[in-house]
């Protein structure tokens, strides 16, 4: 709908552009039919309103005047004047306010686009980026994805290093709303921008965030092949840090051993290297050996996880602590580590209270709540599910709501709550 609004003709247009992708053809939405469509449209159109619709097709689907006006190189006036004839003309329509415009279609925007010469195209996209930097330098956080799309057809021009840093910006951004599947397109993004730019350390840290933004996404294969990219790197550099960067992204995912086996062997290749003073990192590498360890039944988990406490004992450092916690409390579970268990759930809680960290509570209290009910206390398990909701709130995303809908549902099963089981 939002790229025809009902139009007969661009549906028709889309469902034969579909129906021959359907049949293996690569086919554009933006099909020859339709642009000579919008193209007569446009030879109607004073060559000022041409130029508008240009610019704003560049600017989006919602175009604020002021950008428009910016990006055509043209008064404010004039560019309203200009869109007043393309409305007449039902190309565009009035938004919510005079200063905002929107193109009726999607699909006359991409026209238009589309129709451009490639030249004309890469320089209308470069100002429009900084038509953006210029209008919002105080505010850019809510227009990097749009910077992003912008730079990454500018960057052709030369720019390649700025255009990389602004789309790196956009992935960071993806990453902080919880779009990490976008993340990880737009890291790859300003590593493919960036290209001969980027030094081996900066392509290496840019795969590992690409790496990050697909464990966050669960793309467990596709985490596996950047870590493997990125510790390659790191490898020819001769930085186990970054090597170890690499081992710690790979946490241990049940039906996955490839990623285990190489998380081991980093693991490995990490602490082989590391200086010795850099007890933190080597605390949570260890960490990490430990939990691979587990996973792949190797016997060497249960005292490698008792040598990350230790290490990260001594190191002091906040994230030391919590990975060696959290490994050894996954190497303690079954009911012979019970006891051992809510010891660590307790140790964590403190941790989170020290840096009042959500995510870390998270787990101490769901760590409480599964000791709880292995005790068949299911009065204090209660207890602390509504402890944990507030938590739970706090930390935001699926992932986190999971884990309490998980101890509601076990619950109510526990007291024969059937029907409320199978809903949560």
């Amino acid at each position: 709908r939002s790229l025809t609004r009902g139009n007969p003709f661009f549906i028709g247009e889309i469902g034969r552009v579909l129906g021959e992708r359907a049949a293996g053809a690569s086919s554009s939405l933006v099909t020859a039919t339709v642009r000579e469509a919008i193209g007569s449209r446009l030879q109607r159109l004073a060559p000022e309103s041409v130029l508008v619709l240009q610019a704003a097709s560049i600017v989006g689907r919602q175009v604020p005047v002021t950008l428009a006006a910016a990006v055509a190189d043209l008064p404010v006036a004039g560019c309203l004047s200009a869109l007043d004839e393309a409305v007449a003309a039902g190309l565009v329509e009035v938004g919510p306010t005079p200063s905002e415009h929107e193109f009726v279609h999607d699909l006359v925007r991409e026209a238009i686009e589309v129709g451009l010469p490639t030249p004309e195209r890469v320089r209308l996209h470069r100002r429009a980026a900084q038509a953006i930097q210029n209008a919002y330098a105080g505010r850019i956080a809510p227009h990097l994805f749009d910077l992003a799309r912008h730079w990454a057809v500018a960057a052709v021009e030369g720019d390649a290093a700025t255009a990389a840093g602004w789309i790196r910006r956009a992935a960071e951004e993806a990453m902080n709303v919880l779009a990490f599947e976008e993340a990880a397109r737009l890291y790859r993004q300003s590593l493919d921008v960036g290209g001969a730019h980027l030094d081996d350390e900066e392509r290496c840290r840019l795969l590992l965030r690409v790496a990050a933004a697909l464990h966050a996404s669960a793309d467990v294969n596709g985490r596996l092949d950047a870590c493997l990219q990125a510790a390659g790197l790191a490898r020819r550099m001769g930085r186990p840090d970054l090597v170890a960067e690499a081992a710690l992204i790979l946490e241990g995912v049940f039906g996955y051993p490839e990623s285990d086996v190489a998380g081991r062997r980093l693991c490995e290749e990490a602490l082989a290297g590391l200086e010795p003073g850099d007890a933190a990192l080597r605390a949570r590498v260890t960490a990490r050996l430990a939990e691979a360890c587990m996973y792949l039944a190797d016997e060497r988990a249960a005292p490698v996880s008792e040598e990350a406490l230790v290490l990260a004992a001594e190191s002091g450092n906040y994230a030391a602590l919590v990975a060696a916690t959290r490994a050894r409390q996954l190497i303690c579970e079954g009911p012979d580590g019970l006891a051992e268990r809510e010891q660590l759930a307790e140790r964590m809680l403190a941790l989170s209270q020290q840096s009042r960290d959500p995510s870390v509570e998270m787990w101490a209290r769901l760590w409480r709540v599964d000791a709880a009910f292995e005790r068949g206390d299911l009065r204090c398990a209660a207890g602390e599910l509504e402890t944990l909701r507030p938590v739970v709130d706090e930390v935001g995303g699926p992932w986190a709501k999971w884990q309490l809908l998980r101890g509601q549902g076990v619950l109510a099963q526990a007291h024969a709550r059937f029907a409320d089981a199978r809903r949560l």
